[in-house]
């Protein structure tokens, strides 16, 4: 297996692409992977829009690009045969797939790759270099470069440390408890919540409430410690 290198500049363009070729997001994706699916181009006006059923549904010209990069050049002729099966779009069958072939081109691409390497490319030089090339774009903390690496050595590493965040996200270390603030950590409707038993105070009452709200908000777990 080839190493894995965290990509500092160009990460959406080659994000988007990765998402429209194969028809889903990368397992890094943390967004809307709606995002990748439905992109058409049309053969004729040559415009890329994502799929409208009342627009796109009798036009044999709105090419679906995910099924024609996953299909490649040996699925070609198929889209060839959809076409020719219009007469009104005959005169124009080799410009169509010429732009068929254009769009699979993309795919053969040779892209150019800087790397930035060596003992001296502390995560400070790196996250300076990435600024200075992206100074109008958005700024990259060393906080940002320290996740990428983990999650490009560790693609499951995401998903644990969001299972970890949920956990601390139920749990309350506030020393003095209020009822306002046990109504609001109920808010979200948390599956568990752990609070410091100090925290009430001996206030029984105010933890027999808590019980109460919790429950009420569907809380499955509830315990002091």
């Amino acid at each position: 297996m080839p190493p894995r290198r965290p990509l500092l500049d160009g990460q959406q363009r080659i994000t988007t692409l990765y998402g429209v070729v194969r028809g889903k997001p990368p397992k890094f994706f943390d967004g809307n992977v709606q995002a990748f699916t439905g992109l058409r181009f049309h053969l004729e006006a040559e415009i890329f829009a994502f799929y409208q059923p009342l627009k796109m549904q009798d036009d044999p010209l709105w090419i679906d690009l995910t099924e024609l990069m996953q299909k490649s050049t040996a699925g070609l002729g198929e889209f060839v045969a959809r076409l020719s099966q219009n007469p009104a779009l005959a005169p124009k069958i080799g410009d169509y797939i010429g732009r068929l072939s254009r769009l699979l081109g993309i795919m053969d691409i040779d892209l150019y790759v800087e790397e930035v390497t060596g003992a001296d490319k502390s995560l400070d030089v790196v996250v300076d270099i990435f600024n200075r090339v992206n100074s109008g774009g958005t700024r990259l903390s060393k906080g940002d470069l320290a996740l990428a690496k983990i999650c490009a050595d560790w693609p499951e590493g995401r998903d644990t440390m969001r299972q970890a965040l949920k956990g601390w996200e139920d749990s309350c270390l506030e020393r003095e408890l209020t009822l306002e603030l046990i109504r609001g950590m109920a808010g979200p409707k948390p599956e568990r919540v752990v609070c410091l038993d100090e925290g009430f105070a001996g206030n029984d009452q105010l933890k027999a409430n808590a019980v109460q709200i919790f429950k009420a908000r569907g809380v499955t777990s509830f315990k002091t410690v």
